[in-house]
């Protein structure tokens, strides 16, 4: 049987700003001296209790073993489906997910479709990998989002 190459090219997409902060990785503090906002609507006060600052994280999420081996993960022919590859279906699937301070994977879902069948092997790749190293954040392991742009590409 002839075997098909294919290549599934993976670029992790930050979903930080430039200065590799995470913005649903917030600290609250409260502060010292909580201030009083008044709404021009009816003279009431809303009183403000935190303050949310970004903080920047020390490093983002990794696959185990960096890019390299995360570029190695996606090569496996099994990720791309046989009935995909025979009728010549292509394209980019966007996941985003959510890597958790104990490394797994949550939040899977697919932001950018090619269709269902490439759409379900994209999941079922994501949802399959191992643990990832978490992002850290003044020592401490944080939740940050990543995203995911999985190439399916036939030879």
């Amino acid at each position: 049987m002839k075997r098909n190459v294919f290549m599934l090219v993976c670029t992790v997409l930050l979903r930080s700003s430039a200065l590799g902060q995470c913005p649903a990785t917030l600290t609250s503090a409260k502060a010292e001296n909580p201030s009083r906002l008044v709404s021009t609507e009816l003279g009431k006060s809303i009183e403000n209790e935190s303050v949310d600052e970004y903080v920047p994280l020390n490093n983002i999420p990794f696959f185990p073993g960096g890019k390299p081996a995360l570029d190695a993960y996606f090569l496996d022919p099994d990720l791309y489906p046989y009935s995909a590859r025979t009728t010549g279906i292509e394209g980019v699937v966007e996941v985003s997910f959510r890597v958790q301070p104990t490394g797994f994977l949550t939040n899977i879902r697919v932001v950018k479709s090619q269709g269902p069948l490439l759409d379900k092997a994209a999941l079922r790749a994501v949802v399959q990998m191992p643990r990832w190293y978490p992002a850290h954040q003044a020592g401490m392991a944080v939740s940050c989002p990543m995203s995911l742009a999985i190439r399916f590409e036939g030879d």
